[in-house]
């Protein structure tokens, strides 16, 4: 780039211009020092360490909560499932198997409606006859087990409730297709039609949902509150949340004045990562 420089001899009162020249102007730098290049080089690792020590645990905090939202779904669908079919339904989740209390399986549940043994062919009712732990029906049109080998799909099962008498007996066994065994002997013999035996929830034969790789809701006793809000249960039984109708929550879960799942990363300790709550009001759903 050219300039035109100008020298001026000034004569007071007058200005002369002696002389013109065309010149070079400097050229700008092209090129950084080594230290600035240092400097430069020491700020990119700097944040690029920076990065590493934030990104996965922004990462895991938002995988965390996706899983979290997931399992909200869930638990909505189990809701309006109750209140589209009028009837208790729910979730139910699933311990591990290997000594630990961290859920990964889920299923979906239906409570089925209370089960009478029937009539015979001449229309006498089915009477139960309860000797100590022993009940055996007699003028049964239907049976225990539906006709069915399979026992995870018989109509009663080990788990289930019959009511005798007034008196509420847990059930221990299904022996066949007419008799059973109760956990709890009866007082005294009886013989009666006016029993009722009350089914536990089902899974429905959906697949059961499974937890995304890495996260469990995990059901170890945190202590808080003096424990008051522990799902603890011994490794490998489950938890179930069963919703009414009105999507208020059903069973020995009612009690509670909160329903709390911790859903977190079991790869890292428990101390660390970024763990999501879901909260299930037993009042509201």
């Amino acid at each position: 780039m050219y300039v035109l420089g100008v020298q001026l001899w000034c004569k007071f009162p007058t200005c002369q211009v002696q002389k013109a020249s065309w010149k070079l102007a400097p050229r700008g730098r092209v090129a950084f020092t080594l230290v600035e290049l240092l400097v430069v080089i020491a700020l990119l690792m700097i944040i690029m360490a920076l990065a590493v020590a934030i990104l996965p645990a922004l990462s895991d905090g938002q995988y965390t909560t996706r899983g979290a939202t997931q399992l909200q779904q869930w638990i909505e669908i189990a809701k309006q499932r109750a209140a589209r079919d009028r009837a208790p339904r729910g979730i139910r989740l699933w311990s591990a198997l290997d000594g630990t209390l961290q859920v990964t399986k889920l299923s979906y549940l239906e409570q089925p409606d209370p089960y009478y043994l029937g009539y015979d062919v001449s229309g006498k009712p089915s009477v139960a006859v309860v000797n100590g732990t022993s009940v055996t029906f007699t003028n049964t049109s239907l049976t225990l087990t539906g006709g069915f080998q399979d026992p995870t799909i018989w109509p009663v099962r080990p788990g289930d409730y019959i009511e005798l008498a007034g008196l509420v007996y847990r059930i221990a066994n299904v022996n066949g297709a007419t008799s059973l065994t109760l956990i709890t002997a009866a007082p005294t013999a009886i013989s009666t039609t006016n029993y009722r035996i009350t089914r536990q929830p089902r899974p429905i034969s959906d697949e059961p949902m499974d937890m995304p790789v890495s996260l469990a809701i995990d059901l170890t006793p945190r202590g808080i509150s003096g424990g008051k809000w522990d799902l603890a249960t011994a490794p490998g039984q489950a938890v179930d949340i069963m919703f009414a109708p009105d999507c208020r929550v059903l069973g020995g879960l009612a009690a509670r004045d909160k329903i709390i799942l911790w859903v977190r990363n079991v790869t890292l300790p428990d101390d660390q990562g970024d763990p999501t709550l879901i909260v299930v009001f037993p009042s509201t759903g």
